[in-house]
């Protein structure tokens, strides 16, 4: 059997002195070595981390200017139906639509209902100056919608039409 040792007692004392020496230089890069390693990826984790925190606070402003207001404060006020009224008129006057009767009806808002305008209509149109009409006025203002619409050709015209539309605006008062 090979037994393998060294005999330290034969070597001089420098030998002992530069082997320690050698030993202890290995011992040093190799903690350098791990210290460096360690350092690259303390940046490396740093800069996930400041790319990570950008990202949550992009998508924390994305969602807090995201959160709209309740829509029913986005609702016009109840001034604004002399307005959708002046507008019926002159929408129906550029489109050709002949209005017979109009009523406006007005309901205050209450802590469990919305506010509402209704507004009743009578009119007589072509089908086309009717549905252009009805789409000006919708297009203008968003929280205007039509309640109930009946048609009917006129007797003495089949392309006239006799139109009953009740068209509501939601207000916020």
């Amino acid at each position: 059997m090979f037994v393998w040792c060294i005999r330290f007692q034969r070597w001089a004392l420098y030998q002992h002195v530069l082997a320690a020496g050698l030993l202890l230089v290995c011992l040093g890069l190799a903690g350098w070595a791990y210290v460096y390693r360690a350092a690259i990826r303390l940046q490396h984790v740093q800069q996930e981390s400041q790319v990570l925190q950008t990202q949550w606070d992009t998508a924390q402003r994305k969602d807090s200017q995201s959160v709209k207001p309740d829509f029913t404060q986005t609702l016009p006020r109840m001034a604004r139906a002399d307005e959708v009224t002046r507008d019926i008129g002159r929408f129906a006057d550029s489109l050709g639509v002949r209005i017979v009767s109009l009523s406006v009806d007005s309901r205050a808002a209450s802590s469990t209902e919305l506010g509402k305008v209704q507004f009743n209509l009578s009119a007589q149109a072509d089908y086309k100056a009717g549905k252009a009409w009805l789409s000006e006025l919708l297009a203008r203002y968003s929280s205007l919608a039509v309640q109930s619409l009946l048609m009917r050709s006129e007797a003495n015209a089949a392309l006239r039409q006799d139109m009953r539309v009740t068209l509501v605006l939601w207000v916020q008062d």
